[in-house]
């Protein structure tokens, strides 16, 4: 099974090229997410999926009508919290987060944090929280660039941590602006 795998994991990347030199962005991008699941070594194929599909969604803006159904869910779930349904708030911030909606992600990711209306699981909280960054929230990417800075939960990444910060400080979030200028003065 394990030379099976790189054979067809091979192959797979050999058309991603393919399809990449051809212009066809979103075709070699499946066949890379398919390459990325055959490939040896991965622990959990279902977990790793999911984690890549996170970062391969990222790479395409959402559709107006993918936006408009992630807003509506957004306010639904803002709508539930306000009755106390955080277990409905959470189902519907999931459905916004996974159609790219930033805050949605973002909250979602705190929620795991601390454990308010689904179990308290700090992985998922930091693949939430790291996607919402990646989709422009300022304070999820406070939080990662913070950390990243520091070295607090990761190792220690200086120059990521900085474009983190300097990307949500461009947002106007004071902690970041602060962090950073504390940052630069000290570098």
């Amino acid at each position: 099974m394990h030379c099976r795998r790189s054979r067809l994991g091979a192959l797979l990347c050999f058309r991603f090229m393919d399809c990449a030199r051809k212009s066809s962005v979103r075709l070699a991008m499946l066949i890379l997410s398919t390459a990325f699941l055959a490939l040896p070594g991965c622990a959990s194929l279902e977990t790793s999926w999911r984690e890549f599909k996170g970062e391969l969604d990222g790479l395409f803006p959402p559709s107006d009508e993918q936006q408009a159904q992630a807003k509506a869910a957004y306010e639904r779930a803002s709508q539930q919290r306000a009755v106390g349904d955080q277990a409905g708030a959470v189902e519907s911030l999931r459905q916004a987060a996974e159609l790219g909606h930033g805050r949605a992600a973002y909250e979602l990711g705190i929620a795991y944090l601390s454990g308010r209306g689904v179990p308290k699981y700090l992985e998922q909280s930091a693949v939430w929280i790291n996607r919402a960054a990646d989709l422009g929230d300022p304070s999820a990417q406070f939080l990662v660039g913070s950390s990243l800075y520091a070295g607090v939960g990761v190792p220690q990444d200086i120059p990521r941590g900085l474009m983190f910060l300097e990307r949500s400080a461009d947002q106007g979030h004071p902690k970041a602006r602060f962090l950073l200028g504390q940052a630069y003065a000290t570098h």
